[in-house]
């Protein structure tokens, strides 16, 4: 009698349960309540701001990067491919894991790339991966070498402040950074913020505000054709669960390289006189190597460097390592370029991975295996 009373509970309860579930509303989902920006600062998606100042939109440049943003009722489990299969780095602002093993706010995306742009946003409106509707699309220029233009979604409404006192916002960028004068040398990253739970010292649970860089790899960050990304949604004020972003240049095989605009590259109180039988970009590098004296500049400094030439070893130190072995790192390197003419890029990536396989070597014969762990991080290992 009573495992039947029991029985009959539970199935009253399952199907008053799916019948509390209130039927999908006909249309498109709610747009979130968010603000839109395009910006353009001189560094990398990994190293940051070099300068506090933003570097105004390149007129000259003959191509544009276009991002269109749009939400979904959900992730959806076949189209495209998994996200984590394309991404080269996964590196987080915060904690004791600079680089991630795997996404924290993009479990479940899915990205790769289209034959036309157009036709997938076109299968978007029509509902083919579900409800659907187009929250924003923006449009800049292609970036210059050396900066990185943010196509930059973001709450309304602030959900805190940090300690300088900037409202917290969660937020979704897509960046695209111009590595070198090459207007092919592409890097493109997905950037979240948002709050994720970590244990207090009490062993509580409590949220944090947290950024996450995803780092495409080479194949999708070329833009050679046009990418999507579909991501969680990290907007509260939509029902909607998942984020789609579209990326796409136009005359992207015919870009005309051009100089990149002086104040990208001015100190404000150092304005340096550009030759005109040198890139604008070089001689902003030789600037940028002048951040390797100030400690704190050595670590977003070497991300920088690493990230121009491709110096794949540097950049992992950069990320990992003890600010002790930076410094020694950012210091030979300085040294070492003070000793030779520097002539391209290619020429400063062999001096900075060098010196970076020489003082993984010394660290090593001098101190051992679990002392590098200690100081380098257990990437390496």
């Amino acid at each position: 009698m009573v495992r039947n009373t029991i029985l009959f509970l539970l199935v009253a309860a399952a199907f008053c349960g799916c019948r509390a579930m209130p039927p999908p509303e006909p249309g498109p989902p709610p747009i979130p309540a968010v603000k839109t920006s395009v910006s353009y600062f001189h560094g990398s998606p990994l190293s940051g701001p070099l300068t506090p100042e933003e570097v105004p939109e390149p007129q000259e440049q003959v191509s544009e990067v276009a991002v269109s943003f749009a939400v979904l009722d959900d992730l959806p489990e076949e189209c495209l491919g998994p996200l984590a299969n394309r991404t080269r780095l996964i590196a987080a602002s915060r904690g004791a894991e600079p680089l991630r093993p795997s996404p924290y706010f993009c479990l479940g995306s899915r990205a790769g790339t289209l034959t036309d742009a157009a036709s997938f946003l076109a299968e978007l409106e029509a509902e083919a991966l579900g409800r659907s509707a187009l929250v924003t699309r923006l449009r800049g220029r292609h970036p210059p070498g050396g900066v990185t233009a943010v196509f930059r979604v973001e709450d309304s409404e602030a959900i805190g402040e940090s300690i300088q006192g900037k409202p917290l916002r969660r937020s979704v960028e897509i960046q695209v950074h111009c590595k070198g004068d090459k207007a092919a040398s592409l890097q493109v990253a997905l950037v979240i913020e948002n709050l994720m739970e970590r244990e207090s010292g009490e062993g509580e649970a409590r949220p944090a505000f947290q950024r996450e860089a995803v780092l495409l790899d080479e194949d999708l960050g070329s833009l050679e054709n046009p990418i999507a990304l579909i991501v969680p949604s990290p907007f509260t004020s939509s029902p909607a669960r998942a984020l789609v972003a579209v990326l796409e240049t136009t005359d992207f095989l015919g870009i005309k390289r051009v100089q990149a605009p002086e104040e990208i590259l001015a100190q404000p109180e150092n304005v340096i006189e550009f030759q005109p039988t040198e890139s604008h970009w070089w001689q902003g590098i030789q600037q940028v190597l002048e951040g390797l004296e100030w400690p704190y500049h050595q670590r977003q400094t070497l991300l920088y460097l690493a990230g121009v030439t491709n110096a794949c070893l540097t950049e992992d130190l950069a990320l990992s390592a003890t600010d002790p072995i930076v410094n020694q790192l950012a210091l030979s390197v300085l040294d070492k370029v003070k000793e030779i003419a520097l002539t391209d890029p290619a020429l400063l990536g062999w001096v900075i991975e060098s010196c970076a396989y020489k003082l993984l070597a010394k660290q090593w014969s001098e101190q051992g295996l679990s002392a590098l762990v200690h100081k380098f991080g257990d990437v390496f290992f």
